[in-house]
């Protein structure tokens, strides 16, 4: 059987090669690959939902923290203990010596 035409092979297709398997055997994976893609589009359609409801939720919540980041302590000496922290993290990361207070 030397290059049969698309007409005499009846598992080839018009532009290639015979497929592997019988065509309904063929058909039946095709179908089990859709329905898996089927299902997986489901499945991120329902996250994709789920994601948009909790981003609608964050932008109307008052973009206040939820937990205090302090109990009445002053912005200023706040705002100076986080700096420390950040240059004391900073200088570890890079090898440094941690900067000292005082």
């Amino acid at each position: 059987m030397s290059d049969a035409t698309p007409s005499t092979e009846p598992n080839a297709r018009p532009d290639g090669p015979r497929l592997d398997g019988a065509p309904g055997i063929v058909l039946e994976r095709l179908r089990d690959r859709v329905l898996d893609c089927v299902r997986e589009m489901e499945s991120l359609a329902i996250q994709n939902a789920d994601l948009r409801r909790r981003l609608a939720r964050i932008e109307s919540a008052d973009h206040a923290p939820s937990i205090p980041l302090s109990t009445g302590e002053d912005p200023a000496q706040l705002r100076a203990r986080i700096e420390s922290y950040v240059a004391t993290l900073d200088a570890y990361l890079s090898g440094d010596d941690p900067p000292t207070d005082g």
